[in-house]
């Protein structure tokens, strides 16, 4: 027989709190953040000064990231490989992501709380543009949370 405290247990552990990947501050551990089902888009970081989303190439520098702490336990820099920027927001149109150098703020720190990125100044969710096909600027940040794929190169 199943009792209720069973039910709730199995609730919690399946549906509330789903297992995340284990995302560790590891600056040698390098990934590619891939969007599946939306062409494999990965983010790129080509332009030095604008981050993008193009089709996924696992040779590719600038779609390489590593993982460093921020300034909890919880939050995270991404950090890219080929110029040594982070994934920031833009503070001016905060629905836009950007790379910049690391000063510190909320605004380049994220949660992964499973398969997605909020960043911690916005409360936001890195995110394509669903109606994109095609690979350009249509990195930013909605209520949507995207999926995305870790993938350990």
């Amino acid at each position: 027989m199943v009792y209720f405290s069973q039910l709730l247990l199995w609730f919690m552990v399946f549906v509330l709190f789903p297992a995340v990947p284990a995302i560790e501050c590891n600056t040698a551990q390098i990934y590619a953040f891939r969007a599946p089902g939306i062409n494999y888009f990965a983010i790129d970081c080509s332009d030095p000064n604008h981050v993008r989303i193009q089709h996924y190439n696992a040779n590719l520098a600038a779609q390489r990231w590593t993982i460093q702490c921020g300034s909890t336990t919880n939050l995270f820099y991404l950090v890219n490989v080929i110029n040594g920027y982070v994934l920031n927001v833009n503070r001016t149109a905060p629905h836009y992501a950007i790379v910049s150098e690391k000063d510190g703020s909320l605004w380049q720190q994220w949660e992964i709380p499973s398969d997605t990125f909020v960043n911690e100044a916005i409360r936001s969710s890195l995110a394509i543009n669903g109606s994109s096909s095609t690979a350009g600027p249509a990195l930013f940040l909605s209520t949507a949370a995207q999926i995305w794929e870790f993938i350990k190169l």
